[in-house]
């Protein structure tokens, strides 16, 4: 014990030693260049977008495992250093906000409002987890939960935030930017017609662009259920695969209400949790930066092809991403202005990301308090090397109680889901235990034996770093023949990187690399570590060092700052349209392409289309070599009618049997292939059939096409069917 304690008193008095030492050494080479830095600072910023751009082309362009990999990952080293050590020597930088030093205003918890929240909050859990086995919660329908778990969150961060005892809502300070009248203005407007695009591009033909489920079926089969029992736990796991709430599927059963049952209406609350992320990074990036990154920044992740992927598809994983980023914004904003309200609205938002996609629960919560502590330790460091042990006087004495209410609202805010996964007895993590996702232990108990870490670092760190610039998905979610980043793309990207290397003490760029970094090493410790749907959640990330590169980078060797602004602008929206035409006019047509490649069976969903105008009740029959999944098909129809059906067959499966138990009042409908004769003359034996028809859309080749033959129930009151079935007139 008297070793661990020495160990912990003496550690940071040698990590500051071996500090000086480091710096000592570079003082000289430093101190000249920082002399000279109107000129070192533009060459070295030159020379390293000259790197980076080198690089980009080399990255984009090398397989992994190859000796031109190494050559690129090495002049993007020497490019990101470079650029960051331009920023470090800049004589003239934008200003970055910095954490206020200013002594935190007098505030206390308010227990009348914090009190009520936490015990709605109690009352919710109980109702999903039910460890009283109370009989009379049973009835609480799902829409009174929801309204129960929003009131209850609202009154424990108002309670929190010591709403009513000096810790008011605080106001909104203008941006110095914003003071000029004519710049709020333009402002407001650009705003606006950024939003507006988020939500045009993510609504914009959503039903028929993606004309298949992308993992949507359990989706559609909880809105089912949801539709079904208005009493249905709100918090118990819909999926026995993953264990995510309820959460998703209730908010699909509202906008189904107003867009109509359909794809368009299961879909639109991704496409509107996805704009909404849009806004949400705005106000992160203009509290951590400036309003022209901010607008740069929402611009940039309104058009980003992956982030319109995600939120065209009705899954969870884009809900997450919200959350936090609006939860980073309120801590900004905390940091900045010290209000207490600030840091409890940032842990109970952050408490959210518990509801949706595993990915959101195990990152983002570890990461605010990381950035927090991160940011309020180095809040007191200036140009010269600090003393580590003052540093962490000051935190301790100054900064903990901040540290503890954001752990605390983040905590209550996600116990609920807990304690009803405890209560019906699931793993909290249901990807990682059951389907083992995660790396085993087995694995890393080999990696240590055998010392093989080389191994381990190219064949999972470095393709969850490469994902961004030159690997694939590997995952039919997305898809594609690209990188997660354009090339065009990639300089301004790494430039942002490099800078914000050079500036890591501030706030902004520091949750920026922490963020990106995080994400990628935790997803190296997944079996498959280049997943896109994993990495959703960075997408916000991405694009804010993006406009970090476009906004900060090229100011570095521009010095006029208005001709650096409009330049940033001007790439900003070139970058904005490339990205809107590719995602539109490239990706989707090749992304559609690939997915029915990938299935050896022909488009059944093209079939369940073409199903959709029947008659009530008309029974589908799909017969084709392989058979196409029945569980999606159904999954399709159930989006639009549930009195239609779907029964999925090889040909070989067409026997006596079959036919004999088929449903005798009503319409039949058989998709086959069109050289399947054997098929159609087995059919014929029973009924009496009209077409061929052929699919109506233009996009589905004819190799993966069914043909329809339909068997009218009028039609077949005396053929070999409606004899069996009694159906013959007298």
């Amino acid at each position: 014990m008297a070793c661990v304690i020495a160990v912990v008193f003496t550690a940071p008095a040698a990590i500051e030693n071996g500090l000086r030492q480091i710096i000592a050494t570079v003082r000289k080479p430093l101190l000249l260049l920082h002399r000279y830095a109107r000129v070192s600072s533009p060459l070295l910023a030159l020379a390293g977008i000259a790197l980076l751009w080198r690089s980009s082309g080399l990255l984009w362009e090398a397989r992994l495992y190859t000796p031109l990999i190494t050559t690129a990952l090495l002049l993007l080293a020497a490019g990101l250093g470079a650029v960051a050590l331009a920023a470090v020597l800049a004589p003239e930088r934008p200003g970055l906000p910095q954490v206020t030093q200013a002594a935190p205003a007098r505030s206390r918890m308010n227990l009348y409002f914090a009190l009520p929240g936490a015990l709605l909050l109690l009352f919710v859990a109980e109702v999903n987890g039910n460890w009283l086995r109370s009989a009379w919660l049973n009835d609480v329908t799902t829409h009174v939960q929801f309204i129960l778990l929003v009131l209850g969150a609202l009154l424990l961060a108002l309670g929190l935030g010591g709403y009513w005892t000096g810790g008011r809502i605080p106001a909104l300070k203008p941006h110095p930017f914003m003071t000029n009248p004519l710049a709020r203005r333009w402002h407001l407007l650009a705003l606006l017609l950024i939003v507006a695009l988020a939500f045009a591009l993510r609504l914009y033909e959503l039903d028929t662009r993606i004309r298949f489920l992308i993992d949507e079926d359990a989706y559609i089969t909880a809105n089912f259920q949801i539709r079904s029992h208005n009493n249905l736990e709100l918090l118990s796991p819909f999926s026995s695969v993953a264990a995510f709430p309820y959460m998703m599927p209730y908010f699909q059963s509202l906008t189904i209400g107003v867009f109509g049952r359909d794809l368009e209406g299961i879909r639109a609350a991704s496409a509107i949790f996805g704009a909404l992320g849009v806004l949400a990074l705005y106000f992160l990036t203009r509290r951590l930066f400036d309003v022209p990154t901010a607008l740069l920044a929402a611009l940039l992740l309104a058009t980003f092809p992956p982030h319109l992927q995600f939120s065209r598809i009705s899954i969870n994983e884009i809900c997450g991403p919200l959350a936090a980023t609006a939860g980073f914004a309120f801590l900004a904003r905390g940091l900045v202005q010290n209000r207490r309200l600030d840091y409890a609205a940032a842990g109970v938002l952050m408490g959210f990301t518990h509801y949706f996609h595993e990915g959101s629960r195990l990152l983002y919560s570890p990461l605010l308090l990381m950035w927090l502590v991160g940011a309020l330790f180095l809040s007191p460091v200036r140009q010269h090397l600090p003393s580590v042990l003052t540093n962490m006087r000051i935190f301790i004495k100054r900064w903990w109680k901040r540290v503890l209410l954001v752990g605390v609202g983040l905590l209550l805010i996600a116990a609920p889901v807990y304690y009803t996964l405890l209560g019906i007895e699931r793993p909290f993590f249901a990807r990682m235990v059951d389907n083992r996702s995660g790396l085993p232990g087995e694995y890393w108990q080999n990696v240590i034996l055998t010392n093989s870490w080389n191994e381990h670092f190219y064949a999972h760190i470095l393709p969850a770093f490469a994902v961004y610039f030159n690997r694939t998905d590997a995952t039919l979610f997305y898809g594609g023949d690209t990188a997660m980043l354009l090339l065009g793309v990639l300089p301004f990207f790494f430039l942002g990187i490099g800078y914000s290397l050079g500036r890591w003490r501030s706030p902004g760029p520091l949750l920026l690399l922490l963020w990106i970094f995080c994400v990628s090493m935790g997803n190296s410790l997944l079996v498959n570590s280049f997943s896109y749907p994993r990495f959703v959640i960075v997408f916000p990330a991405l694009m804010l060092a993006l406009a970090v590169g476009l906004r900060y980078g090229l100011t570095l060797f521009i010095r006029r700052k208005n001709l650096a602004l409009l330049l940033a602008a001007g790439l900003g929206l070139f970058i904005a349209a490339y990205q809107t035409h590719f995602y539109f006019n490239e990706h989707l047509p090749l992304f559609v392409r690939g997915f029915r490649e990938h299935d050896m069976a022909p488009d059944g969903y093209d079939a369940a289309w073409r199903s959709l105008d029947f008659p009530p009740q008309t029974q589908i029959h799909m017969i084709s070599d392989p058979a196409f999944n029945r569980i999606e098909a159904n999954g399709l129809l159930t989006a639009y009618r549930i009195d239609l059906s779907v029964e999925t067959r090889s040909p070989k499966q067409m026997n006596e049997l079959y036919f004999i138990r088929m449903t005798c009042d009503a319409d039949h409908a058989f998709f086959i292939h069109p050289g399947d004769k054997r098929t159609l003359q087995r059919i014929r034996q029973y009924f009496t059939v009209i077409g061929p028809f052929d699919s109506p859309y233009a996009d589905v080749p004819l190799r993966e096409q069914l043909w329809l033959y339909y068997a009218p129930l009028k039609a077949n009151m005396r053929s070999p069917f409606g004899q069996s079935c009694g159906l013959a007139p007298d």
